[in-house]
């Protein structure tokens, strides 16, 4: 059983449940920038509900051989069609991209954030970018899209020779009378990533790169804060937690993902 799976059993799924979980893989595997480990943790979990889904299958036709009854399978996903001389066609099952669903404007707006990160954080970065969804709570069927840095390694907002970096201090990243806004410029418009790092936006990083396990501030939250205690997520194996924080705590462990949200 797959990492994912161990984390979502769902032993009572219908065979329509498990058809939607399928088409779900196949979104997360066609985002772009996913690492090879990433990707083949994705692929190994979707080909392990593909064969339960096939073995469903299965086990129908084998009952209706033995009763004489047809059972027709509302999930089969037809692999070829015959053409009018009676010849089988391959047909290409296309994977839902979300690169592909964007206007030109958009793309545009794509690769202009792509160069102020890594005008900010460092060229590094660019390669570590990829396009995620992240729930909308405001409507539920019209989620967000983001460029996010969803590489396996954080980014440290301070200096890892240091064994102490007050930059790595809750206090001095959100603490009033600071700088403590981290803007980019895009097409000449300035955006606070410090507002986007929120637990939905980090679950949907963790689940675009399920290798990432980690400590994150949740910058975007900050509002959470409350006595001398600052929110941070533990990402791991696809999933986001909240935690609090001693807020004055200064830890290498504890770190930054920029994310940039695409307008509509």
């Amino acid at each position: 059983m797959s990492s994912l799976d161990s984390q979502n059993p769902l032993p009572n799924q219908t065979g329509a449940e498990m058809l939607e979980r399928l088409h779900v893989f196949d979104e997360h595997i066609a985002i772009v920038g996913l690492t090879p480990d990433a990707t083949e943790a994705l692929q190994g979990a979707r080909d392990q509900l593909h064969a339960r889904l096939v073995s469903g299958a299965e086990y129908a036709a084998a009952i209706a051989i033995a009763t004489g009854i047809t059972f027709p399978n509302p999930f089969e996903v037809p692999d070829s069609t015959v053409t009018e001389t009676g010849q089988a066609e391959q047909v290409e099952l296309e994977k839902p991209n979300l690169w592909d669903k964007q206007s030109k404007e958009q793309r545009i707006y794509v690769e202009e954030a792509k160069i102020a990160l890594s005008k900010e954080f460092g060229e590094v970065v660019a390669s570590g970018l990829a396009l995620i969804k992240v729930e909308n709570e405001q409507d539920p069927n019209d989620p967000i899209l983001m460029l996010a840095y969803t590489a396996t390694d954080l980014l440290d907002l301070g200096d890892p020779s240091k064994t102490y970096d007050p930059k790595r201090n809750w206090d001095t990243i959100m603490g009033e009378g600071n700088n403590n806004k981290r803007m980019i410029e895009i097409n000449g418009e300035q955006i606070d990533l410090y507002a986007n790092q929120t637990l939905a936006t980090l679950s949907a990083i963790a689940n675009a790169n399920p290798e990432i396990s980690e400590w994150v501030w949740r910058t975007g939250e900050a509002e959470l804060v409350h006595q001398s205690c600052a929110p941070i997520a533990s990402v791991f194996v696809g999933w986001a937690n909240d935690r609090q924080k001693d807020g004055a705590f200064d830890y290498v462990g504890i770190g930054f993902r920029p994310a940039v949200v695409i307008p509509k």
